[in-house]
C-alpha cells in the first residue's frame, strides 16, 4: 500500500482528500481508505446506508482497501486500545504515506482521529507492540478549520470525479439540514481558493507533520 487515508466518518476522506487520492491513482500509487466509524448518529442515515455510499465512493475512486474499524461514533478518543487498534492496520497494510485529519477541527471526532493515528505511526514502529513498520510521510487534510499548508495538490483534472464521489453520500449532501445543505458549493469554492493560490483551477491543502525534503528546489 502507497496511501493510506484514515477517515472519522465515511466521507470525510473523500471530502480532504478525494482529489489528492484521485491523483494519485492515476500516477499508479495504490490507495485505501480506513473508516473509524460507521457515523451511525446521523441525523439522515443509518449506518447500513451509509455503508453502501461509502462502498459505491470506493468503486469510483479506484481503492484496493476500504475498511471500517467501527468504533462508536460521537465517542472516539485518543485511548491506548484505539492507538493499538489503528496501529495493527498500519502495520498490515504497510503504507508509506499516511493521511488523517487537521487536529484542530469544531468536529471532537475528526480532533480525536487525528490524535489516534499521529500516536498509531508511532505505536506501528515499536517491536513490543507487533512488526514494526515505518511510514515515510505523515499528511494532515483540511476538513471544517483552514491552516497554512504546507503544499497544494492540483486536482483541477480530477475535480469534477471526485464532486461525483461526493455525490455517492446522498444521504449528507442531498440533505435538507443545516451545514449539510450547503455544504457541496463551499467544497467546489474551497477548491478553487486553493487552488488560485498555486494558479490552477482547483486544489487540495496539506499540512505535513515535520519537514519534507527536497532535493531539486527548481523543480521540486
Amino acid at each position: 500500500m502507497d496511501i493510506l487515508v484514515f477517515s472519522p466518518h465515511p466521507d470525510d476522506a473523500e471530502l480532504g482528500a478525494g482529489g489528492f487520492l484521485l491523483e494519485m491513482r492515476k500516477r499508479g500509487y495504490s490507495t485505501g481508505i480506513v473508516d473509524l466509524t460507521a457515523g451511525e448518529l446521523s441525523s439522515t442515515a443509518t449506518a447500513e446506508t451509509r455503508a453502501a455510499e461509502a462502498k459505491k465512493a470506493s468503486h469510483l475512486l479506484g481503492l484496493e482497501v476500504r475498511e471500517n474499524l467501527n468504533f462508536k461514533d460521537g465517542s472516539l478518543s485518543d485511548s491506548y486500545d484505539f492507538r493499538l487498534q489503528v496501529a495493527e492496520i498500519i502495520r498490515k497494510n504497510k503504507p508509506r504515506v499516511v493521511l488523517t485529519p487537521f487536529y484542530e477541527d469544531r468536529h471532537p471526532d475528526h480532533v480525536a482521529c487525528s490524535l489516534i493515528v499521529k500516536a498509531s505511526v508511532l505505536y506501528a514502529r515499536l517491536r513490543k507492540v507487533g512488526e514494526p513498520h515505518y511510514i515515510k510521510y505523515l499528511y494532515y487534510y483540511m476538513l471544517n478549520t483552514p491552516f497554512v499548508p504546507t503544499y497544494i495538490v492540483d486536482i483541477s483534472d480530477s475535480f469534477e470525479k471526485k464532486m461525483e464521489v461526493l455525490s455517492c453520500y446522498h444521504s449528507q449532501f442531498g440533505a435538507e439540514v443545516p451545514l449539510l445543505r450547503d455544504y457541496i458549493p463551499h467544497v467546489r469554492a474551497k477548491a478553487e481558493y486553493y487552488g488560485s493560490l498555486i494558479n490552477v483551477a482547483y486544489g487540495e491543502p496539506f499540512r505535513a507533520e515535520g519537514f519534507l525534503k527536497v532535493s531539486d528546489p527548481v523543480n521540486p
